[in-house]
């Protein structure tokens, strides 16, 4: 299982189940799909058709457990250069994850970074800084959308070798189709941690 939050859009954690339908008979398609999770009914979901020994993804309902608080946004305004300078405007956000479950979690956590459809004016990614960011472990890692990142986890089991090294591994990575910055975050039991995402437009003095 990996958890998924987008805390500007959500301020809920959605629980994603990467499985094996290990029957020898196809599940069929449904758009009613009752979900239980330790015996208790959790959500409804969907379903595509699923032949015997196929791996498939499914969201599994929110998990209460995991907690992500989205604080007020931060904003900064000042001027580059005293005659034919620029506007600046930096833009400061911060996530408070916290997993009050008493094992670990993988959580996939996304975030939208403006693009500009002008040249004139610029949009530079400061936090998470350039050096830390990370094309992920081969092709596998999201190349689409952010929710991609889940179901193209490849080699995930919560029963694998933690040592093994086609095991993904904590990153950050600014995807360059979307533009989303996403980070895959392993929370310990009863850990909080603060995410920062840090973004500054530049554009002409004078000008909107």
């Amino acid at each position: 299982m990996v958890h998924y939050a987008v805390p500007s859009v959500s301020p809920h954690v959605y629980i994603q189940a990467k499985t094996k339908n290990s029957s020898p008979y196809p599940l069929l398609a449904s758009d009613n799909v009752s979900i239980y999770l330790d015996g208790n009914f959790i959500s409804k979901s969907s379903l595509k058709q699923t032949s015997a020994g196929e791996s498939f993804q499914i969201f599994v309902g929110v998990d209460p457990a995991v907690k992500v608080e989205y604080l007020p946004v931060r904003k900064e305004e000042y001027r580059k250069g005293w005659v034919s300078g620029s506007e600046v405007k930096k833009f400061s956000h911060a996530m408070i994850l916290h997993n009050t479950k008493s094992t670990a979690i993988r959580i996939i956590l996304a975030e939208s970074l403006p693009r500009s459809a002008n040249e004139k004016i610029t949009i530079d990614l400061l936090e998470p800084a350039a050096n830390t960011l990370t094309e992920g472990r081969g092709s596998a890692l999201p190349e689409t959308t952010a929710q991609d990142a889940i179901s193209n986890l490849t080699n995930y089991s919560e029963n694998q070798d933690p040592n093994d090294d086609s095991l993904p591994r904590d990153f950050v990575k600014k995807n360059k189709l979307t533009n989303n910055v996403v980070w895959l975050k392993t929370l310990q039991p009863q850990e909080k941690a603060k995410v920062d995402f840090v973004y500054k437009v530049t554009w002409p003095k004078g000008s909107q």
